[in-house]
């Protein structure tokens, strides 16, 4: 290379053989993203209030939850059972339903027939004619009686057909008693209760016991062994 012009191109700072190749400036680094924000602590569980028992005169009890009187299926309830709670529920309105079916049977069963019957009644002829007017008045009166007695055996085939629903309902309704908590079951569940109540008041488990380490702070130096020579590695602890 000519000295002259490798001069030139220096001066001119077209070229440096010495110095390595620069590269692109780099884009600006994209922001870090914002951490996971940490979960909230679970809000603590609201202390059970107390449910206590009381036996009375002929195995009969009690109860209380806090101090308020409860019974029925709020006693169920109180003892954290809302399944049985149900249950006595449903069953105080199927009896409930099972009366009214019977009054509404043995009342609308006679009006029923006699409405089914009235509607299959015969048209009295109008007799306007002089001439027709002894064989239409009997005739008249005939089917006059016949529509009578059609409503009346509409009246004795609907309150026959009322009286058996009725008493299918009333045999249902004596055959399913309401449903009654014995002083026996109401202690189990005060007891099963009490036990939950004091689990859930119970302190909370010790902490985990101190590892090796815990505690220190500065730099640790740990090398790991591996097949070709040892792994080391630096970790600073707070």
């Amino acid at each position: 290379m000519n000295p002259l012009a490798l001069s030139l191109a220096l001066l001119l700072g077209q070229s440096d053989p010495g110095a390595p190749p620069q590269p692109p400036p780099a884009e600006a680094a994209a922001p870090a993203a914002d951490p996971d924000p940490a979960p909230a602590p679970a809000a603590p569980r609201p202390a059970l209030r107390e449910l206590r028992l009381t036996r009375l005169p002929g195995d009969r009890f009690s109860a209380t939850l806090g101090g308020e009187p409860v019974e029925g299926a709020d006693f169920y309830r109180a003892a954290l059972r809302p399944d049985l709670a149900e249950r006595l529920e449903a069953r105080d309105q199927a009896r409930a339903f099972a009366l009214i079916a019977a009054g509404a049977a043995a009342v609308g069963g006679p009006a029923v027939g006699w409405l089914v019957f009235h509607s299959r009644r015969r048209e009295v002829p109008g007799c306007g004619a002089p001439s027709d007017g002894a064989a239409c008045q009997a005739l008249a009166g005939q089917i006059r009686t016949s529509n009578r007695a059609d409503e009346q055996r509409g009246l004795v085939a609907g309150g026959a057909a009322g009286a058996a629903v009725a008493g299918l309902a009333l045999w249902w309704w004596v055959a399913h008693p309401p449903m009654a908590t014995g002083l026996g079951e109401a202690e189990a569940l005060v007891e099963a209760y009490q036990a939950r109540r004091q689990g859930a008041a119970a302190p909370a488990p010790p902490a985990r016991p101190a590892k090796p380490g815990d505690g220190e702070t500065g730099l640790r130096l740990r090398l790991v062994p591996l097949a070709g020579g040892l792994l080391a590695s630096a970790e600073w602890l707070q």
